[in-house]
């Protein structure tokens, strides 16, 4: 069973007509999720509701979608009429002509609902957004500029990074080579990575000295992967050593006053 089949090649988008026993088996699920409208390379957070539309509760399902996220959101159980919603956080692609997008419910290792979503992806004239590459956690900047029908052009921008108005990074005298009639974007990787939450991006764009362009992003960054840190294993280190040491000193203090 694959796709959305009510059973093992059945029902769904297949042509076989589903076997009584595989109608009774298959969970009977109803997806609401609104349409997708953002910028290019935006984060985005999706709220998909998932119904158990049938007569029995429904256990172990996971959401996800079929791309633009490494995320599954897991859903114990759902009774008989009740509903549950789940988010997931998408990396939206640099591409304004994606048009679509699925979520799929899994269970048992077997997708057993699925609803495609429309997506409407904007362009904007200037901006810097952040964001998580989901396999190495690390934190990188994408820069887009709307050069389409232009002329080629040389500017220079700064960004600053916001949460709860401190400024966790401020990077200036940057460049972007923009070609002739070009949708510009480039990605790099951060010297730093950023904790989880919402910020705002300010950024500022200048080609001859005169600013031409300016934008405010707003992201949500997920968990970044957990990694060894060396610093932090020294320092827990010393403490052990030292809180070892007052001890040991502590008994032969003990020692002595009582000999």
């Amino acid at each position: 069973m694959n796709g959305n089949e009510a059973g093992i090649d059945c029902g769904g988008r297949c042509s076989a007509v589903c076997s009584d026993e595989a109608i009774v088996n298959s969970p009977r699920l109803n997806i609401i999720v609104e349409p997708v409208s953002a910028e290019i390379l935006d984060t985005y957070t999706m709220k998909v509701y998932v119904e158990n539309l049938g007569g029995d509760e429904i256990k172990d399902l996971s959401v996800r979608v079929n791309r633009w996220s490494m995320e599954n959101a897991t859903i114990t159980s759902i009774m008989p009429g009740m509903r549950e919603q789940k988010e997931l956080l998408l990396s939206l692609p640099a591409n304004p002509y994606e048009d679509s997008v699925e979520v799929q419910v899994v269970q048992n290792g077997a997708i057993v609902a699925t609803e495609p979503v429309p997506v409407t992806l904007s362009v904007p004239e200037f901006s810097v957004k952040i964001s998580r590459d989901p396999v190495s956690g690390r934190t990188y900047e994408a820069v887009i500029v709307d050069n389409r029908n232009k002329s080629a052009r040389n500017l220079e921008y700064d960004f600053t990074v916001n949460k709860n108005k401190e400024t966790y990074l401020f990077e200036t005298d940057k460049s972007a080579n923009v070609s002739e009639n070009e949708l510009f974007h480039k990605v790099d990787y951060l010297y730093q990575n950023l904790p989880s939450g919402a910020y705002d991006i300010n950024s500022a764009f200048y080609e001859n000295n005169q600013k031409v362009g300016e934008a405010t992003a707003y992201v949500v960054l997920a968990g970044a992967r957990k990694s060894f840190n060396i610093q932090y294993f020294f320092y827990s280190l010393l403490l052990v050593i030292v809180g070892f040491s007052a001890y040991v000193f502590f008994i032969a203090q003990k020692k002595i006053k009582e000999g």
